[in-house]
């Protein structure tokens, strides 16, 4: 079976958990359809690898687990249609990571998942070295860069309140956490800066290429 059919076969099985346990009735065609739309074949072929490998593993039917961490939601609930409701940036984040795992396999680097503030971190030891962040889309990813501009040149009020404000909460980590590199990626396209941290308010991203696996 190809990485790709893994996936699409899991995914399967992974909706009809989630309709299960939520006592929704089974997703419709259609319904499989558009995730296939916004879900393209390198993404799922990526994630299906990854369960090839053994890397992602399912909880509970619906979840999944990664190395050390986890367990984790593929999806949210839509009470009203009855439906699970894919998450679709972790799709991205998942298929990100495990690309990355890849990148840095015998380099010494450790990867971690949703912790500390960030979506996917990369050390050396106890260096941050790169921080990534995932959106479902590269326009979300465009959008989301264009703001951590505004907050890196106009400053961060670290006591303001970010619970609905993306980019308030990554600008918080860049300061706090100040990895040397920071990636944005999404659907179409990724993002990938060096790392200017001037004070505790403020911070340039410089548009870079990361350098997986050599010394800094």
């Amino acid at each position: 079976m190809s990485d790709l059919s893994v996936f699409d076969e899991h995914f399967r099985q992974w909706s009809y958990a989630a309709a299960r346990a939520w006592g929704y009735p089974p997703p419709p065609l259609e319904w499989f359809e558009d995730a296939h739309v916004r879900l393209p074949p390198g993404l799922r072929t990526e994630v299906g690898r990854g369960i090839d490998a053994g890397v992602v593993t399912t909880v509970d039917g619906y979840r999944y687990r990664l190395p050390s961490t986890g367990p984790h939601d593929w999806f949210g609930r839509d009470d009203d249609r009855e439906h699970p409701v894919p998450i679709w940036r972790a799709y991205v984040q998942v298929a990100e990571y495990l690309r990355v795992l890849s990148l840095a396999a015998d380099t010494g680097l450790v990867l971690s998942y949703d912790a500390d503030g960030m979506g996917i971190a990369v050390r050396r030891g106890e260096d941050l070295l790169w921080h990534l962040e995932a959106s479902e889309t590269f326009t979300e990813v465009y959008e989301l860069s264009r703001h951590l501009d505004r907050y890196g040149v106009g400053g961060v009020d670290h006591d303001a309140d970010h619970s609905d404000d993306d980019a308030l909460r990554i600008a918080k980590v860049v300061l706090d956490r100040r990895p040397l590199y920071f990636s944005l990626v999404g659907i179409g396209g990724r993002l990938d800066f060096s790392v200017a941290v001037h004070d505790a308010h403020h911070f340039d991203l410089v548009p870079d290429l990361v350098p997986v696996g050599s010394q800094p």
